[in-house]
């Protein structure tokens, strides 16, 4: 553009212009550049004082060859996780990326770090159109210099997800109290808190359904916790074994001594740990290997003997919640006692007595003896 050029040298009377009709400008290489100098061929002088003047063999011009744009197609946004609201890069896939537009036989192209895209924010959402670089692509190549890759306007769009954050649970031991138990959980980030959900359910022989109230019972209970929905940024969750042990109890029989035909007392013992009356009552079995011998005691029977004192059934429901140690007593059942009763008769001097007795009153019918009972007492 020779519009705005001067000629210097000129005296301000003498008429003389600059002719550029047939000027030729070259660079001195076809690379891009700034400040890169040019050469001018073709120029000439007019006017009625031009042959006053010639053209100095020094001409100080310079130029710009700017870098041409490639395009580029197939390019994929990688989907990712949300890293804050002001992180708006946009992880570009290019693997399969085509270039255009190259000159010739230029040699150009892309190279690693890959560009990156970005979006207006880093909020979670999908669709999110990528508006620029946000890092641009690097080129190699002998040519790379000469070219830069232009940015696909309006044909990339990907996906923030929710970042994840795996919550910390504590507490997946306990004993059985009689009170519902769970876990600890909590989720942060950057000493935040976020909100967390917590489910429950039974292992193995353990029976509960699926329930966001943590368990009473003793047993093995599968627990989820994940970041509540409601965080809109955030998601995540792990699986953690909640383990309620038994609680430890112990149920001790109190020995006892009674008469055959005597009520055993099935309540005779103590007990410690447990939480509650834990009802029920004691049985017995007789020591010893006889089979004809009644495993039990039974009052309705005379026989006595020794017999171990054990505890009967306390039911699953305690069973299930404590580790019990049965400690046994003895009862020993004493034989029933016998009550004899009868008349004693003179029989005459020297002679003795005659004793009518009658015998075993308290256990069979009265039956009648008769002795004589030497005399030795004095008349």
């Amino acid at each position: 553009n020779w519009s705005g050029h001067t000629l210097v040298g000129a005296a301000g009377n003498h008429d003389v212009r600059l002719v550029t009709s047939g000027a030729v400008a070259t660079y001195e290489n076809a690379s891009a550049g700034v400040g890169k100098s040019v050469s001018v061929t073709g120029l000439s002088l007019s006017g009625a004082d031009a042959g006053r003047y010639e053209i100095g063999p020094a001409l100080l011009l310079s130029g710009t060859i700017e870098a041409k744009g490639l395009g580029v197609n197939g390019l994929v946004v990688k989907k990712r996780g949300y890293e804050g609201s002001g992180e708006v890069r946009a992880p570009l896939e290019w693997g399969g990326h085509v270039l255009s537009g190259k000159v010739g036989s230029d040699e150009v192209y892309v190279q690693e770090p890959y560009g990156e895209g970005k979006y207006e924010d880093g909020l979670v959402g999908t669709n999110k159109a990528v508006t620029w670089w946000n890092r641009d692509p690097v080129l190699a190549g002998a040519a790379a210099s000469n070219y830069y890759v232009e940015f696909p306007e309006g044909v990339l769009f990907g996906e923030v997800e929710k970042g994840v954050v795996l919550p910390r649970v504590s507490g997946t031991m306990g004993i059985y109290n009689g009170q519902r138990q769970g876990v600890s959980a909590e989720a942060k980030v950057e000493g935040v808190n976020l909100a967390v959900v917590t489910k429950y359910w039974g292992l193995s022989n353990t029976v509960y359904p699926t329930n966001e109230l943590g368990p009473i019972d003793a047993g093995s209970y599968g627990v989820e916790v994940k970041v509540a929905e409601s965080e809109q940024n955030y998601a995540g969750g792990t699986n953690v074994v909640l383990t309620i042990a038994k609680k430890a109890a112990v149920i001790t029989a109190n020995s006892d001594t009674i008469r055959a035909g005597t009520v055993f007392n099935s309540n005779n013992y103590s007990s410690s740990g447990f939480l509650t009356n834990i009802g029920g009552g004691l049985v017995t079995l007789r020591s010893g290997s006889s089979s004809t011998i009644p495993v039990s005691y039974d009052s309705s029977r005379t026989m006595g003997g020794v017999y171990r004192i054990l505890r009967g059934s306390v039911g699953d429901s305690v069973s299930q919640n404590y580790q019990i140690e049965y400690r046994e007593g003895t009862l020993t059942v004493l034989k029933q006692s016998v009550v004899t009763e009868g008349t004693v008769m003179p029989l005459g001097m020297g002679q003795g007595f005659t004793a009518v007795v009658l015998t075993n009153g308290a256990v069979t019918n009265w039956g009648t003896n008769t002795l004589t009972i030497p005399t030795v007492i004095n008349q």
